[in-house]
Parts: C-alpha cells; structure tokens; sequence
C-alpha cells in the first residue's frame, strides 16, 4: 500500500481523489496494527483532500466517522465528538436520517459518551439508534441486539435498571434464534444476565446462565483464557451465595490460577479471586492455591 501511495503521488495532483483513497486504506491498516499515530495523519490527509472534491460527501463522511473513531481509541475525546457529530449530521443530509448507518454514527457517539463517564448522555443515543435498526432491519437481527445491549449495560450505570433485565432477554433471544450470531456476543449477553440476577439476589437463574457462559467460553476463547476465568469466578461466586461452598472453592482455585498466568498478581480480577479464596478459607473451606 506504501508503494501504491508512492507511485500515485508521483503520477497525479497532490489533490487527487485516487490520492485520499489509498491515504484512507493505509491509514485504516495501519489503525488495525495499532500505529495510531501515522494513522491519524494519513487520514487527516486523506480527509482534507475529499473535502475538497465536489460530490465526495460520503467519501468524506466515512472518512470523519473512522477518523472520530481513531481518535476515541486513542481517548481524545475532545477531537473526536466534534468528528463523529459531523459524520452524522453529512450521512442524514446524502443518505436521510433514517438510513442505517446513521445508527453507526450514534452508536460509536453513545459509546464516547460511555468512555467518558456519562451513561445519562449515552442512553438517549442508544435508544435512536435502536429505533433506527428496528426500522431498517428485521426483527431478529443480530445488530438490533448488539444494541439491546448496549442499552442495557448502560443503563446498569444509572439509578434506573429495571428496563435492563428484559433488553438483555431480547438480546439473548435473537442470539439464540440467529444461527450466524457471534459466540462472543451470546457469551456476553448471557454473562451480562447472569451478572443483572446476581445483583438482584436471583442466585439460581445466575448459576444457570453463568454455567452455559462457562461452556460457551471454555469452547471460543480456550479453558485457560482470561474471559473464561472471569465467568468462572463469577459461577464460584453464585455456588457461595447458594450454600455450595466446596463447588464455589473448586472454581475459585481454578480461576485464580489462570488469572494469575494470564492477568498476574496484580490484577485486580486476580486480587479479588485471591480475596474470594481467603474468605471461603476463613469460612473452614479448604483451599489448594498453586
């Protein structure tokens, strides 16, 4: 792509729209590897050039929302709302408010919202952009759960939780019902559940949940992942609650083992497995800690 870039900055104007293009397709890869940096500039230059190019208005939209997107990843929030409300407010003018990739557009400004502590604003841009989805996509659409989600995850952050427990069942009906559905978003969904009947003292309906999220993630991620120790600390968690203090001590050893491989000592999903461990050894449960 750098020698495509070479070759066409030699051959064309400076302002070329063949130019932005492959500035846009570098900066894209080089965002995917994690050179930020060089990134943003490639497309900060590629920006500049569509916007001077007549008729290149969703050339140019992309290019804010990636851009705005690039510069959330790299936490400068303040560079990036103004980007991402711009994107937005190009795609309603060329391809009409209701169309589906506005929903994109306040799905990614809800989650800058998210980043920066704010769940009240990122709420009422969650639910237009759900609105959005159920209108252009099928009822049980992956997409419309990703942002059931969403919104209930958020609203989890908010004095206001009781809508939570039913978008998560949504969420986790269209999963189920979609044969080509992410495992990791269905592990999610039934993680983000599972946690929502903890909170509200349902320890049954938790330890369910949690056990399939346990599968599904000792399947998709590998029994000695990172997220599988996490789900397995939050089952041994529930078995506690249950009365199950011999099942809980036999999934705490085994989460803290493999967060202490994956995570190391320091971590604080790690010191609070530790911390679980030490109370159920107060409790007279006998531990095996490596």
């Amino acid at each position: 792509m750098r020698r495509v870039l070479a070759i066409r900055e030699k051959c064309l104007a400076p302002n070329h729209p063949s130019i932005a293009i492959t500035l846009a397709n570098l900066g894209w890869i080089l965002w995917q590897l994690d050179e930020r940096n060089e990134a943003e500039i490639l497309m900060r230059r590629a920006l500049a050039i569509g916007e001077r190019v007549e008729g290149a208005e969703v050339f140019v939209s992309t290019q804010l929302f990636n851009l705005g997107c690039l510069l959330r990843d790299k936490r400068d929030f303040a560079g990036a709302e103004p980007m991402l409300w711009r994107a937005l407010a190009l795609r309603e003018k060329v391809l009409g408010p209701e169309h589906l990739a506005c929903a994109d557009e306040l799905e990614v400004l809800a989650s800058l919202r998210m980043a920066q502590g704010d769940p009240n604003g990122a709420i009422p841009l969650l639910r237009q952009t759900l609105n959005l989805k159920e209108k252009a996509l099928k009822p049980n659409h992956p997409q419309i759960a990703t942002t059931l989600m969403n919104l209930a995850v958020t609203l989890q952050r908010t004095p206001t939780q009781d809508e939570a427990e039913n978008l998560l069942r949504r969420a986790l009906f269209i999963y189920d019902c979609a044969p080509s559905s992410d495992p990791r978003s269905v592990g999610s969904a039934l993680f983000e559940l599972g946690t929502l009947m903890f909170k509200k003292g349902r320890f049954p309906e938790a330890e369910s949940l949690y056990r399939r999220c346990l599968a599904l993630s000792e399947k998709t991620w590998g029994p000695q992942h990172a997220e599988t120790a996490k789900v397995m600390g939050m089952l041994a968690k529930t078995l506690e609650n249950i009365g199950d203090l011999a099942g809980a001590r036999l999934l705490m050893d085994r989460a803290y083992n493999i967060a202490l491989k994956t995570l190391g000592a320091d971590h604080p999903a790690t010191r609070d497995m530790k911390s679980s461990i030490s109370r159920l050894m107060i409790m007279g449960v006998p531990t095996h800690v490596n």
